[in-house]
């Protein structure tokens, strides 16, 4: 009987110590595939936001209104109100971003504006909201404003960035004191310098978008959960390999008597060892065959359930299930190097002092 041989049928012979162990591995696949996904999946669609908005463009948001004095390499700046809301037409409320301009033409300026249905200068909304005529926006602390909806506007450059409905309203309409200021850079190269220059005009609490700051955003998120998922995954198949060393190295006693007679029919040292290596691999391909389509179904489940929490506020993030396959290689090696040490220990082992074990 050969070394693989043997490994199997130590591996049949012994079913509670493999299914505590394929078990094990299996999770750790699942769990480490789900949260690779999530944090890879989250990254991609935070950086659709970023490519969404105009480069030359720099939005400024701020709890007080804001009085801009001329900033070099800005060639116009105009108030804006943008603000989150609910909007009820007939029997429907949905959530919305509302932006209150004083100009269509002003807006035009930041993004390409398309009208599909009424006409400029009124209440547009964008396609996703299926509604047309009298409806009511609802503002947090604020009540209820009545709007005429006269159009249906398409957004381009927007896409990325606002993928909720969007509610376009004159500001006279609203009746509200602007939040924000708007303001288009000559060139984008010059945006870094603008917003430097408000950082250090401005107070502390206004917030400054443009597509660097939710670039560097992004990258900042990315770093740390890169680092945090990095650090969660190699805890998990941590454990499952320190756990599978251990269970294999307390079983080394155990075997001390089947290691020599091993020895003492002929099997060398390197033989005795790839018995323990063989059955690491037999452990590993076996949780590949449960973890695989397990991690596929759970990460299948998630993807609804991000769908549905995330998908209203136009965060649009994507599960890849290809990181199950870089997940499982990473359990299946890290269990074979687990294995190193108890096949050492097989290795050293002579036959005579496994003898007297008995």
């Amino acid at each position: 009987m050969g070394a693989f041989e043997l490994a199997k049928k130590n591996v049949k012979t012994r079913p509670l110590r493999t299914a505590l162990i394929v078990t094990m591995a299996a999770l750790g696949v699942v769990g480490g595939s789900v949260l690779v996904a999530l944090v890879s999946g989250t990254m991609k669609a935070l950086s659709a936001y970023g490519e969404g908005l105009n480069p030359k463009v720099i939005i400024v948001l701020s709890p007080a209104p804001l009085n801009l004095t001329k900033i070099k390499h800005v060639t116009n700046m105009f108030p804006a109100l943008i603000t989150d809301a609910y909007l009820a037409c007939k029997n429907k409320t949905e959530y919305v971003m509302v932006v209150g301009y004083k100009s269509i033409k002003e807006l035009e300026k930041v993004t390409t504006i398309k009208l599909v249905k009424g006409k400029l200068g009124g209440t547009l909304v964008s396609p996703e909201v299926k509604a047309f005529g009298m409806c009511y926006v609802n503002f947090p602390f604020v009540g209820n404003i009545k709007v005429n909806i006269t159009g249906i506007v398409e957004l381009p450059q927007l896409k990325g960035l606002l993928k909720l409905p969007l509610v376009l309203v004159p500001l006279k309409v609203l009746n509200l004191k602007p939040n924000a200021v708007i303001l288009i850079v000559d060139k984008a190269k010059n945006v870094r310098y603008v917003v430097h220059e408000l950082k250090r005009l401005l107070p502390k609490g206004t917030y400054i978008i443009s597509r660097i700051s939710l670039a560097s955003l992004v990258s900042a998120i990315a770093s740390v959960g890169g680092v945090l998922s990095a650090l969660v995954g190699a805890s998990t198949l941590l454990i499952v390999v320190v756990t599978t060393t251990l269970i294999m190295i307390m079983e080394i006693r155990s075997r001390k008597w089947e290691i020599g007679i091993l020895k003492a029919v002929g099997f060398n040292n390197f033989e005795v060892s790839k018995v323990f290596l063989y059955e690491s691999l037999i452990y590993a391909l076996t949780a590949s065959l449960v973890a695989i389509p397990l991690a596929s179904f759970t990460l299948k489940a998630v993807q609804g359930y991000v769908t549905v929490k995330l998908s209203p506020f136009g965060l649009n993030v994507k599960l890849d299930r290809g990181v199950i396959w870089v997940v499982d290689l990473a359990m299946v090696l890290s269990l074979i190097v687990g294995s190193l040490i108890p096949a050492w220990l097989a290795f050293k082992l002579e036959p005579s002092e496994a003898l007297r074990t008995y």
